[in-house]
């Protein structure tokens, strides 16, 4: 569905009020619909003559339009045209018809409402009320997809507005106008109009409609790929409505659309189908476009029969409206959901070139989608020229639309040279593709957008790993695993501005202010439920504010993995790449100048292993009596999860360090525990790009190291004691109370050394809010995010830092991704809940080690080398070093 679409019903609605002087009540009805609801029947009771009544009825319907209730709004409206109608007033009359007839179309009617439209048009007489009719006409066409008509509709009655001075009427026209060029492929023209269209209402007092104007523009943003800086305009276009009084569900659609576009398929489907739940009684064209929506966010979150059902619901009511556009298009997500459910043949591809035929007048997002799906098809049935046919059409249209759309011509391309055995040409089709979607990535801001946003590229970057993989060396399938696995940490970061930098520093200390009370009165906090409320909101609002961050375009290719480079910098080192194709993975291992690949086990086998080890591993880190007897069945999960991840690849190790690159779903993994690698010093990196830029990190000429000891948790301060007499003059302690968020934050800044000892929290929800808890609250990602220098190494003495959330194609959200992405050179943090003591333990060893010139990595073999008692087995089992130093 096109997002800019989804307001145009609210702008026809719009179109119903008149200028101040000559109709107050429907200028009312427009501005304060709430206020004119309630006093308008009341004007009808002293109201005399049919004429008046008419303009009051009128009015009311539109205010009650404006508040959702349309079975009302009709009702109330159709009593406005037997009033016009008894008056002899040919022009009351005609106006009446066209206010009845935009609700008739808002509650799906549209083909009756444009017949109404059509005699309104017949009874005026006036050039003025016939232009103000056509504006609504044109509207309601260009919702049903006859863009044309809309076209034609606008080009006769804006100069006649322009003639009469009416400003108001001649801005809705000229919003229509854009619309017409935004579907002729022109976003330029559109914007323009739009930005005109809102001025002019804004100037003559009609916010409410100027906000519409203003969210169109915002969707027009979504549209060209700009999502940062559509989201900050659905903020700014909420506070417009909200001065109004009126803030129009569609606003929630489009939002959800514009995460949808962003990757953010779950939340965006959440949203939708939240809004279906509670929209179900509404009988308008709106449902039907959210229907559409909730199909298209249904397939994307791999659920076909839901989004079959909400498309079939959102075709009908599209059908039933006389709205062809909007219903093929819900047509065209039946199908791609009978192709994601398997069901598949020549009828099946039959009805998609038919289907991306008729589509193609629309120069849309949707046309797009209908010739790359009937391009699958017909190579599905081995019809090679109609699958040509469509990616020409494909290639054609791409050429002025945003990098994200001219994508997708670059899959048609790749599928077809698949088909066709064209590996070469596959390679370059999906290096294009993927340099399109770099360019889309580097325009967001917020690391969150950017990694959600690689599932776009999942197909194609998938394609290349596969044939790689089955057609070609070892090394070009290291080049095109690294080419889009972990690949937001290529891009660099993206600053705030200092206003908005200072903004979001207050939110987080406001958060870490309400996290210290409520801690300090939990029992009131459970009872009242507001605490918790409140924090939802503050949590939500620094999410947005990193979400409508700017991001930086590129100004250059992207660097690629250059393999004699990465050998150079390996040295003695071995690096051990897990690859997942399809279900199964492949273990490349490059080794002393030569690379070498082999097969290992299968996914679903590595999940129930994996589930297991870190229910043994948690089990004996946490200490207590059944340590000693749950080690025996860790080691057995880790013999097993050593065959299904590495296979034969233990034998080509030899005795070197080692580094571990796997998948963002087996990142969490105890690596460094696994038999053939337990007595080695191991590094476990997202990708082997990461690695190398924090194997090129210059460590800081000055020595400082920053400890930090937070309260509530045993033996921090203990911990931090002797690891204070341990680095001496260098170390800069903070403990107890003093371990508050901004000391730390300047502490770390530029440190050569960092070592938090502190309660870890990773949250699912969104891990950016994923924390260590200080003496004023939590410490988030968020924070890290806006260090100027990341510290060169640090070690997290806290439960679970390293686990991850993965996201995208191949990227992990979370602390420890984060301080990599920042800057960091090397992080060692556990993978699960571990004993305090043990860890203190553990701590002391590995800062001897580092001390003495030891990597991360080298500290941690060594201090795991003396542990004997289970609990301290288990612990150094649970640590992981990560990064290069």
């Amino acid at each position: 569905m096109n997002s800019e679409m989804s307001t145009i019903a609210a702008v026809i609605a719009a179109g119903d009020s008149l200028d101040a002087t000559s109709q107050d009540p429907l200028l009312l009805a427009m501005s304060q619909p709430r206020i004119a609801a309630l006093v308008l029947p009341q004007r009808l009771t002293t109201a005399r003559g049919a004429a008046t009544r008419s303009v009051l009825l009128q009015a009311w319907g539109i205010a009650l339009r404006e508040l959702g209730d349309y079975p009302g709004a009709a009702r109330v409206l159709r009593r406005s045209v037997r009033e016009g109608d008894a008056s002899g007033d040919r022009e009351r009359a005609a106006d009446a018809r066209a206010s009845w007839a935009t609700t008739l179309h808002l509650r799906g009617r549209s083909q009756e409402a444009i017949k109404v439209l059509e005699e309104a048009l017949a009874l005026a007489r006036g050039g003025q009320t016939r232009a103000r009719i056509d504006v609504r006409l044109g509207g309601v066409l260009i919702e049903v997809g006859s863009f044309a008509d809309a076209v034609a509709v606008s080009r006769r009655c804006i100069p006649v507005l322009r003639r009469s001075d009416d400003a108001v009427w001649l801005a809705r026209a000229v919003g229509n106008r854009a619309f017409a060029h935004l579907q002729a492929g022109d976003v330029t023209r559109a914007e323009k109009g739009l930005s005109q269209a809102a001025s002019i209402l804004e100037s003559a007092g009609q916010l409410q409609e100027a906000a519409l104007r203003w969210h169109n523009m915002a969707n027009l943003a979504a549209r060209r790929g700009a999502l940062p800086q559509a989201l900050a305009a659905y903020g700014e276009v909420e506070a417009r409505y909200l001065a109004t009084g009126a803030v129009p569900s569609e606003l929630v659609s489009d939002r959800a659309q514009a995460l949808l576009d962003a990757g953010m398929v779950s939340e965006a489907r959440a949203g939708v189908e939240r809004y279906l739940r509670s929209a179900r009684a509404q009988p308008d064209l709106h449902l039907a476009n959210v229907s559409l929506l909730a199909a298209e966010a249904s397939l994307a979150d791999g659920d076909p029969t839901a989004a079959r059902q909400h498309a079939r619901r959102a075709r009908r009511s599209f059908a039933h409206a006389g709205s062809d556009h909007w219903s093929r298009a819900a047509r065209l997500v039946e199908l791609r959901a009978r192709w994601a459910s398997g069901r598949r043949g020549r009828v099946l591809a039959r009805q998609a070139d038919e289907l991306a035929v008729e589509m193609s007048q629309w120069r849309t997002p949707e046309e797009s989608n209908a010739r790359l799906f009937a391009l699958r098809t017909a190579l599905a049935v081995g019809d090679a020229d109609t699958a040509k046919r469509h990616m020409e059409q494909l290639v054609r249209r791409a050429r002025t639309a945003p990098p994200l759309q001219r994508s997708h011509a670059e899959l048609g391309r790749a599928l077809l040279a698949e088909s066709r055995g064209e590996h070469g040409q596959l390679f370059r089709a999906a290096e294009r593709g993927l340099t399109l979607l770099d360019e889309h990535r580097a325009s967001l801001g917020a690391t969150e957008l950017r990694a959600h946003a690689t599932r776009h590229g999942a197909e194609l970057a998938g394609l290349a790993v596969e044939h790689a993989a089955t057609h070609g060396p070892a090394r070009d399938l290291l080049r095109w695993t690294e080419r889009w696995r972990a690949s937001v940490l290529s891009l660099p970061a993206a600053r705030s501005e200092a206003e908005e930098d200072r903004e979001l520093a207050a939110d987080l200390t406001a958060l870490r202010r309400l996290v210290a009370e409520q801690r300090e009165a939990a029992v009131a906090a459970t009872r009242t439920g507001a605490p918790q409320r409140e924090r939802r909101e503050l949590e939500e609002r620094i999410r947005q504010r990193s979400l409508t961050r700017p991001g930086r375009r590129r100004t250059g290719p992207a660097v690629r993995l250059d393999i004699p480079a990465m050998l150079d910098a390996l040295g003695e080192r071995t690096l051990v790449s897990v690859v997942g194709v399809h279900n199964r993975f492949e273990v490349v291992v490059a080794r002393r100048g030569r690379v070498r690949r082999v097969s290992a086990g299968t996914l679903p086998g590595v999940r129930e292993t994996t589930e297991h080890a870190r229910f043994a591993l948690r089990t004996v880190a946490a200490g207590g009596a059944a340590a000693p007897y749950m080690l025996d069945a860790l080691h057995a999960d880790l013999e097993a999860l050593e065959r299904l991840t590495l296979g034969g690849a233990v034998r080509m190790l030899g005795d070197d360090p080692v580094v571990v690159v796997p998948p963002a779903r087996l990142h969490a993994l105890p690596w460094d525990a696994l038999p053939a690698l337990r007595h080695r010093a191991v590094s476990v990196a997202p990708s082997v790009s990461s690695w190398l830029r924090a194997h090129e990190i210059t460590p800081p000429r000055r020595r400082r190291v920053t400890l930090v000891g937070a309260p509530r948790l045993e033996h921090a301060t203990a911990e931090v004691a002797a690891l204070g007499r341990l680095h001496g003059s260098s170390a800069t302690v903070l403990t107890g109370e003093d371990a508050r968020a901004d000391a730390v934050l300047h502490g770390l800044d530029g440190a050569w050394l960092g070592h938090i000892a502190a309660h870890g929290t990773f949250r699912g929800d969104n891990p950016l809010l994923s924390a260590l808890e200080l003496a004023d609250g939590p410490l988030t990602v968020y924070d890290l995010e806006r260090l100027r220098r990341a510290p060169y190494r640090l070690v997290l003495s806290a439960c679970e830092s390293a686990v991850g959330s993965p996201t995208g194609a191949d990227e992990l959200l979370g602390l420890t991704s984060a301080l990599l992405a920042t800057g960091t050179a090397g992080v060692l943090a556990s993978v699960v809940p571990v004993n305090d003591a043990a860890t203190a333990r553990l701590s002391v060893r590995v800062h001897e080690r580092l001390v003495h010139g030891d990597d991360l990595a080298e500290a941690l073999r060594a201090a795991s080398a003396v542990a004997v008692e289970p609990v301290d087995v288990g612990t150094a089992y649970a640590f992981l070093a990560l990064g290069a130093a």
